[in-house]
Protein backbone atom coordinates (compact mmCIF):
# COMPACT_ATOMS: atom_id res chain seq x y z
CA UNK A 1 0.00 0.00 0.00
CA UNK A 2 2.88 2.54 0.95
CA UNK A 3 4.50 1.93 -2.52
CA UNK A 4 0.98 2.77 -4.73
CA UNK A 5 0.74 5.80 -2.37
CA UNK A 6 4.20 6.66 -2.94
CA UNK A 7 3.47 6.03 -7.20
CA UNK A 8 0.40 8.51 -6.75
CA UNK A 9 2.69 10.87 -4.49
CA UNK A 10 4.83 11.33 -7.80
CA UNK A 11 2.76 11.41 -10.36
CA UNK A 12 1.04 14.40 -8.13
CA UNK A 13 4.33 16.38 -8.11
CA UNK A 14 5.46 15.55 -11.57
CA UNK A 15 1.97 16.88 -12.82
CA UNK A 16 2.75 20.33 -10.43
CA UNK A 17 6.00 20.29 -11.99
CA UNK A 18 4.65 20.21 -15.44
CA UNK A 19 1.74 22.14 -15.01
CA UNK A 20 0.07 23.25 -18.23
CA UNK A 21 -1.64 26.37 -19.23
CA UNK A 22 -4.69 27.60 -21.45
CA UNK A 23 -3.22 29.73 -23.48
CA UNK A 24 -5.56 30.84 -26.63
CA UNK A 25 -3.71 32.11 -29.88
CA UNK A 26 -5.39 34.22 -32.42
CA UNK A 27 -4.02 35.75 -35.54
CA UNK A 28 -6.41 38.37 -37.65
CA UNK A 29 -6.31 36.74 -41.24
CA UNK A 30 -8.06 40.08 -43.06
CA UNK A 31 -6.62 40.34 -46.80
CA UNK A 32 -5.67 36.67 -46.82
CA UNK A 33 -7.78 34.37 -48.96
CA UNK A 34 -8.01 31.35 -46.60
CA UNK A 35 -6.40 27.83 -48.00
CA UNK A 36 -8.74 24.95 -48.21
CA UNK A 37 -6.27 23.52 -45.30
CA UNK A 38 -7.56 26.20 -42.83
CA UNK A 39 -5.01 28.35 -40.71
CA UNK A 40 -3.03 26.75 -38.74
CA UNK A 41 -0.25 27.59 -35.71
CA UNK A 42 3.36 25.33 -35.45
CA UNK A 43 5.49 26.31 -32.79
CA UNK A 44 7.99 24.73 -30.11
CA UNK A 45 4.77 24.10 -27.75
CA UNK A 46 3.60 21.46 -30.15
CA UNK A 47 6.84 19.82 -31.76
CA UNK A 48 6.71 22.09 -34.68
CA UNK A 49 4.07 20.25 -36.68
CA UNK A 50 2.14 22.69 -39.66
CA UNK A 51 -0.58 20.06 -39.56
CA UNK A 52 -1.18 19.54 -35.99
CA UNK A 53 -3.45 22.22 -34.29
CA UNK A 54 -5.61 23.83 -36.64
CA UNK A 55 -7.19 27.54 -35.21
CA UNK A 56 -11.19 27.97 -36.01
CA UNK A 57 -12.84 31.11 -36.96
CA UNK A 58 -13.99 33.11 -34.55
CA UNK A 59 -18.27 34.14 -35.78
CA UNK A 60 -17.40 35.84 -39.45
CA UNK A 61 -14.75 37.84 -38.44
CA UNK A 62 -11.16 37.20 -39.55
CA UNK A 63 -9.94 36.18 -36.50
CA UNK A 64 -9.26 32.79 -36.10
CA UNK A 65 -8.04 30.94 -33.13
CA UNK A 66 -7.59 28.07 -30.76
CA UNK A 67 -6.92 27.36 -26.99
CA UNK A 68 -4.30 25.06 -26.57
CA UNK A 69 -2.01 23.87 -23.73
CA UNK A 70 1.41 25.09 -23.13
CA UNK A 71 3.94 24.95 -20.02
CA UNK A 72 5.18 28.02 -18.40
CA UNK A 73 7.97 29.86 -20.01
CA UNK A 74 9.19 31.24 -23.65
CA UNK A 75 7.63 30.04 -26.99
CA UNK A 76 8.85 30.29 -30.37
CA UNK A 77 6.14 29.91 -33.23
CA UNK A 78 4.45 30.68 -36.76
CA UNK A 79 1.04 30.97 -38.09
CA UNK A 80 0.49 29.33 -41.11
CA UNK A 81 -2.63 29.63 -44.07
CA UNK A 82 -2.75 26.26 -44.91
CA UNK A 83 -0.96 22.74 -42.86
CA UNK A 84 2.22 22.68 -44.59
CA UNK A 85 5.73 24.42 -44.51
CA UNK A 86 5.40 26.41 -47.16
CA UNK A 87 2.38 28.30 -46.22
CA UNK A 88 4.17 29.68 -43.31
CA UNK A 89 4.15 33.72 -42.72
CA UNK A 90 7.20 35.62 -43.53
CA UNK A 91 7.00 37.47 -40.30
CA UNK A 92 8.63 41.03 -40.37
CA UNK A 93 11.89 41.60 -38.73
CA UNK A 94 10.64 43.60 -36.13
CA UNK A 95 8.68 40.69 -34.50
CA UNK A 96 11.21 37.75 -35.60
CA UNK A 97 12.91 36.37 -32.27
CA UNK A 98 16.23 37.01 -33.63
CA UNK A 99 16.43 37.55 -37.18
CA UNK A 100 19.80 38.13 -37.81
CA UNK A 101 21.33 34.94 -36.38
CA UNK A 102 18.75 32.94 -38.43
CA UNK A 103 16.15 32.77 -36.10
CA UNK A 104 12.61 34.10 -37.25
CA UNK A 105 10.16 32.89 -35.44
CA UNK A 106 7.08 35.10 -33.52
CA UNK A 107 8.32 34.65 -29.54
CA UNK A 108 6.01 35.28 -26.56
CA UNK A 109 6.69 34.04 -22.68
CA UNK A 110 4.13 32.43 -21.00
CA UNK A 111 2.91 32.42 -17.49
CA UNK A 112 -0.49 31.24 -16.29
CA UNK A 113 -3.89 31.16 -18.48
CA UNK A 114 -3.90 33.84 -21.04
CA UNK A 115 -4.69 34.95 -24.79
CA UNK A 116 -2.27 36.28 -26.74
CA UNK A 117 -3.48 39.00 -28.71
CA UNK A 118 -4.45 39.29 -32.35
CA UNK A 119 -1.61 39.60 -34.49
CA UNK A 120 -1.99 40.74 -38.50
CA UNK A 121 -0.38 37.19 -40.43
CA UNK A 122 2.92 37.84 -41.50
CA UNK A 123 2.57 41.46 -39.67
CA UNK A 124 4.00 43.41 -36.41
CA UNK A 125 0.65 44.18 -34.70
CA UNK A 126 -3.16 43.52 -34.15
CA UNK A 127 -4.93 46.10 -36.48
CA UNK A 128 -5.23 49.20 -35.32
CA UNK A 129 -1.96 48.81 -33.10
CA UNK A 130 1.96 49.50 -33.57
CA UNK A 131 4.52 47.12 -32.28
CA UNK A 132 6.31 48.83 -29.55
CA UNK A 133 9.74 46.60 -29.24
CA UNK A 134 11.61 47.86 -26.52
CA UNK A 135 14.85 46.09 -25.53
CA UNK A 136 17.97 46.45 -23.37
CA UNK A 137 21.11 45.11 -22.76
CA UNK A 138 22.25 44.28 -19.32
CA UNK A 139 25.66 43.23 -20.06
CA UNK A 140 27.39 45.14 -17.61
CA UNK A 141 25.12 45.02 -15.04
CA UNK A 142 23.89 42.60 -12.58
CA UNK A 143 20.55 41.64 -13.02
CA UNK A 144 17.77 42.66 -9.81
CA UNK A 145 16.39 39.26 -8.52
CA UNK A 146 12.81 40.92 -8.91
CA UNK A 147 14.10 41.12 -12.76
CA UNK A 148 14.17 43.81 -15.45
CA UNK A 149 10.95 46.39 -16.35
CA UNK A 150 10.37 49.33 -18.30
CA UNK A 151 7.96 52.27 -16.79
CA UNK A 152 6.64 54.73 -18.95
CA UNK A 153 3.24 56.32 -20.48
CA UNK A 154 2.89 53.53 -22.90
CA UNK A 155 1.90 50.92 -20.50
CA UNK A 156 -2.23 51.94 -20.23
CA UNK A 157 -2.02 51.85 -24.40
CA UNK A 158 -0.54 48.64 -23.89
CA UNK A 159 -3.14 46.95 -21.90
CA UNK A 160 -1.54 47.86 -18.54
CA UNK A 161 -3.78 48.85 -15.19
CA UNK A 162 -1.59 52.25 -14.98
CA UNK A 163 1.19 54.25 -16.66
CA UNK A 164 4.53 54.85 -14.96
CA UNK A 165 4.18 51.42 -12.58
CA UNK A 166 7.93 50.25 -12.63
CA UNK A 167 6.28 46.69 -11.12
CA UNK A 168 4.03 45.48 -14.24
CA UNK A 169 5.90 45.76 -17.25
CA UNK A 170 8.44 42.96 -17.01
CA UNK A 171 11.02 42.41 -19.82
CA UNK A 172 12.16 38.77 -20.78
CA UNK A 173 15.52 37.56 -21.41
CA UNK A 174 15.30 36.37 -24.74
CA UNK A 175 19.26 36.04 -25.34
CA UNK A 176 22.32 36.55 -24.00
CA UNK A 177 22.26 39.74 -21.43
CA UNK A 178 19.26 40.86 -23.83
CA UNK A 179 15.64 41.57 -22.00
CA UNK A 180 12.76 42.67 -24.24
CA UNK A 181 9.02 42.81 -24.96
CA UNK A 182 7.02 43.86 -27.56
CA UNK A 183 4.20 45.84 -26.58
CA UNK A 184 0.83 46.88 -28.76
CA UNK A 185 0.34 50.28 -28.57
CA UNK A 186 -1.86 52.48 -30.08
CA UNK A 187 0.24 54.84 -32.67
CA UNK A 188 1.84 57.73 -30.67
CA UNK A 189 5.36 58.68 -29.08
CA UNK A 190 5.93 57.75 -25.81
CA UNK A 191 8.38 58.17 -23.09
CA UNK A 192 10.17 55.33 -20.88
CA UNK A 193 12.80 54.21 -18.77
CA UNK A 194 14.80 50.96 -18.19
CA UNK A 195 14.40 49.94 -14.19
CA UNK A 196 16.90 46.83 -12.90
CA UNK A 197 14.11 45.79 -10.40
CA UNK A 198 10.24 46.22 -9.75
CA UNK A 199 10.32 49.88 -7.90
CA UNK A 200 11.39 53.41 -8.27
CA UNK A 201 14.94 54.00 -7.22
CA UNK A 202 16.24 51.33 -9.06
CA UNK A 203 15.91 53.14 -12.45
CA UNK A 204 18.37 53.89 -14.68
CA UNK A 205 19.56 56.80 -15.01
CA UNK A 206 19.03 58.17 -19.04
CA UNK A 207 22.55 60.47 -20.07
CA UNK A 208 21.39 63.70 -21.14
CA UNK A 209 22.72 62.65 -24.98
CA UNK A 210 19.61 60.73 -25.73
CA UNK A 211 17.11 61.64 -22.98
CA UNK A 212 13.94 63.83 -23.64
CA UNK A 213 12.68 65.56 -20.43
CA UNK A 214 14.88 62.70 -18.39
CA UNK A 215 13.08 59.31 -20.14
CA UNK A 216 13.78 57.59 -22.92
CA UNK A 217 11.77 58.04 -26.47
CA UNK A 218 9.76 55.58 -28.67
CA UNK A 219 8.40 56.84 -31.90
CA UNK A 220 5.54 54.25 -32.21
CA UNK A 221 3.74 56.39 -34.89
CA UNK A 222 4.86 53.03 -36.92
CA UNK A 223 6.06 50.07 -35.76
CA UNK A 224 9.46 50.42 -33.85
CA UNK A 225 12.61 47.92 -32.41
CA UNK A 226 14.86 49.99 -30.09
CA UNK A 227 17.61 48.34 -28.18
CA UNK A 228 20.12 50.43 -25.57
CA UNK A 229 22.66 49.42 -23.09
CA UNK A 230 21.20 50.28 -19.61
CA UNK A 231 21.96 53.68 -18.47
CA UNK A 232 23.65 54.63 -21.99
CA UNK A 233 22.51 55.91 -25.14
CA UNK A 234 23.83 53.07 -27.22
CA UNK A 235 25.15 49.12 -27.69
CA UNK A 236 27.15 48.13 -24.48
CA UNK A 237 31.18 48.19 -25.53
CA UNK A 238 31.93 44.74 -26.31
CA UNK A 239 35.28 43.23 -25.26
CA UNK A 240 38.80 43.79 -27.09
Amino acid sequence: MKKIYSFLLAILIAGFAFAQNNVTVQVDMTGQTIASAGVHIAGSFQGWDPAATALIQVGTTDIYEATVNMADGMIEYKFLNGDAWGTDESVPTLSGIDPANGNGNRWSFISGDTALPAIMFAGDAPMGKSAMRIAVDMSKDTVSAEGVHAAGNFQASAGFAGDWDPATSELFNTKGAIYERIFFVTPDTFAYKFVNGNAWGSDEGVPSACAVNGNREANAMIDVAQINCYASCGPCPTAA
